[in-house]
Parts: structure tokens; sequence; C-alpha cells
């Protein structure tokens, strides 16, 4: 399940967090239009009042809300790239490399996580898998290996301006736009899907991945055989650092 936020229990002791379903809004309390922030705000009232013997009033009096994502920062960890966090005169035992091959959100508290392999810089040294969380978490951090091309190196789906999660291809992406736009519509709907493509300012680079599929698009939507009209879902290159881009 994609996470886009949370609900956090309003008693400050209490850790309990519940991540929201797939085609959430994060806007607060009472978000009874979108059924992944209802499900969500139900599901932390029944905790309320079955762990903390708490009325409906008090729930709401508590403010009970809902949590939005940690924003990604132009300059973090992006799949497909190799970083390192020392300067040239770390001695090697002490200078680290990463390269990342997963970058999104916790489930749960909704911080920016980068998943990836991890070594040093001496001769032979082993990788092991690293997690690094948080925006802070790329302090330090430079790329390893200058881009040597502008082909984008990962795909952003986007709902409107807030982040689902970012991808390796631009199929991923298309379809975690397509999943989190049917949940808000009921099983029995009839939904097609078409992909209008959208330029960047980029000259040089490819528009394209190799099966066709355009790293920029705008999802459009036929529902019940209506007519079609463009919905808030996009797609967005993400290209190397040190490009022009990034």
């Amino acid at each position: 399940m994609l996470a886009t936020g949370f609900v956090r229990c309003p008693l400050p002791a209490c850790p309990t967090t519940i991540p929201l379903g797939v085609g959430a809004v994060p806007i607060g309390i009472g978000d009874d239009d979108h059924p992944g922030s209802h499900a969500a705000l139900l599901e932390m009232r029944t905790h309320c009042a079955d762990r903390h013997r708490m009325t409906p009033q008090e729930t709401e009096e508590a403010g009970v809300t809902v949590t939005p994502p940690e924003p990604m920062p132009v300059e973090w960890f992006r799949v497909g790239r190799a970083y390192a966090d020392g300067s040239p005169y770390t001695a090697p035992e002490l200078l680290r490399f990463f390269e990342p091959i997963w970058v999104g959100h916790h489930p749960t508290r909704g911080t920016l996580r980068a998943v990836g392999w991890m070594s040093n810089g001496t001769l032979d040294a082993p990788w092991h898998m690293q997690t690094l969380d948080g925006a802070d978490a790329f302090d330090g951090w430079s790329d390893a290996r200058p881009a040597e091309t502008h082909t984008p190196a990962a795909v952003h789906a986007q709902h409107g301006s807030q982040p689902i999660d970012t991808y390796t291809s631009v199929a991923e992406a298309h379809a975690a736009c397509e999943e989190e736009h049917r949940l808000e519509y009921p099983a029995s709907t009839r939904i097609t899907y078409r992909w209008e493509p959208a330029s960047y300012e980029e000259e040089g680079v490819p528009i394209t991945d190799p099966a066709g599929l355009h790293y920029a698009a705008t999802l459009h939507a036929t529902i019940n055989g209506q007519p079609e009209e463009a919905t808030e879902y996009h797609t967005e290159p993400v290209f190397p650092l040190g490009t022009r881009d990034n």
C-alpha cells in the first residue's frame, strides 16, 4: 500500500499511528470525501475508544489530525546514482559509498527513506544493505559519479502537488497513479485510462524510455463511458545529479 501520510493518536504518551490508505488526501479530520483518509480516521477513533476509553467528543477535542509525508528536497538520494560522504583526503576506511535502489516514504511515519547498498573505500570492502531516513540524512553526501548523460534516473508519481512515490520505470509510476485513482471510486466503476505526454525543458535528452513511454505525462480517465477528463495524477522525470534539472 502506498502511504501519503498517517494519523497519529492524540495522546502524547501513545505512539500509535495509522497510515492513510491509497487515494487519501492529508487535509485533516472529517475528510469523508476521500476513502483512504476516512478509513484511517475511523480506525483511529476506534483505537481511542477501545484503548483509551475516550468518547467521540473527547477524541474530536483532542485533535486527531492527518500528517502529510515529509517533502522530498531537490537535493536528496536518487535511484541509479552513487554517493560518497567524505572528501578526497578522507581515509579509505572512513569513506562511505551508498547506492540507492529504492527511495520513498516510511509507511507510518511519513519520513523520507532511502534503501540501498553501502560500503567503504578499502580494497575489496563488502557491501551491505543500509537504510537512511529523514531529509537531513543527505547532509554530507555528494555525487560520487558525475552524470555522463541527462537520461532520467527515475520517475516521480504525483497526485497534484502531493508525492506518491519514486519509481525506477515509467510503467511502475503509471500503475501507481492508476491504482490510487481507481480506489477513489466504487469497485463496480468502469474506468479506462490514457496517458497524455507532457513536455519538460531539457535539451538533448530522451523524452521516452526504451519502451516508448513518456517520462512526463498526465493521466486522463474515462469513467462509466462519460467523456474523458484529465485527472490530477501525473509523472515527472528525475534527472541524475549534476544536470540542470537536479
